[in-house]
């Protein structure tokens, strides 16, 4: 019996685990970097360093999104 809480959809499978702070942004429908590095700073965001690249987890922007529509609820 395999869980399929680990075996990823077809759209997750395909999907980045990381994204960088362009990919972040366009993944949100074309935000601005500077709106994106306010969330960072706001610690609504939290961010891997990889060496000197700044990546964002799916999870973090999948957590902002839901937060953002709860607040709008």
């Amino acid at each position: 019996m395999q869980n399929s809480s680990l075996t990823p959809s077809p759209d997750q499978a395909n999907a980045p685990r990381l994204y960088s702070i362009n990919g972040a942004c366009a993944a949100l429908g074309g935000m601005g970097r500077t709106w994106l590095y306010e969330q960072i700073k706001l610690k609504r965001l939290r961010t891997v360093k990889l060496g000197r690249r700044t990546m964002i987890p799916a999870s973090e922007l999948e957590s902002l999104i839901a937060s953002q529509l709860e607040s709008a609820a």
